[in-house]
């Protein structure tokens, strides 16, 4: 929600991710009934775009994709590098057979330049409680996520609503 990268939509200010209009955004945004959201795919071409009608869609057929490649591919949870990174880094490396020289050490600082990036101790507050993973939204939006995320993706994923 803080930083927009190729994903642009409508953020109101404490509403993200914002799934569903509150009664108060339906008055200032009329002509919406969710916020869609509208992806660049490059740099390069950025009037190549993809649309989606929520966040919850984006997420949905985002992770749909890598789920469904017929490449080889790997793919590593946020919250897992949080909180059980050593564990992720020795299994990677036993899985692709290379020897850990230096043993896995946090960065505890903000990584991003883009200004709206957290810190370790943030990250761990946002992601590692129910309060944290859902501040911001509705239970409309907790609605709408439940009928728009793919609960079968979201299971193999290890995620639940």
């Amino acid at each position: 929600c803080k930083a927009m990268y190729r994903a642009h939509w409508i953020r109101p200010p404490n509403h993200c991710p914002n799934l569903v209009l509150t009664p108060q955004e339906k008055v200032e945004y009329p002509n919406h009934t969710t916020f869609a959201v509208t992806v660049e795919q490059n740099a390069r071409n950025p009037h190549v775009r993809d649309n989606f009608d929520s966040l919850a869609d984006y997420w949905t057929a985002w992770y749909q994709s890598y789920w469904d490649a017929n490449i080889p591919r790997l793919v590593i949870r946020f919250e897992d590098m949080l909180f059980h990174a050593d564990a992720v880094v020795q299994a990677l490396s036993e899985c692709t057979g290379s020897e850990r020289v230096e043993p896995f050490q946090y960065y505890t600082q903000p990584a991003k330049v883009h200004g709206e990036s957290s810190d370790f101790l943030t990250a761990l507050a946002k992601t590692g409680t129910e309060k944290g993973r859902y501040s911001g939204m509705t239970v409309d939006d907790r609605a709408y996520a439940a009928k728009a995320l793919n609960a079968e993706l979201m299971q193999k994923f290890g995620y639940r609503h």
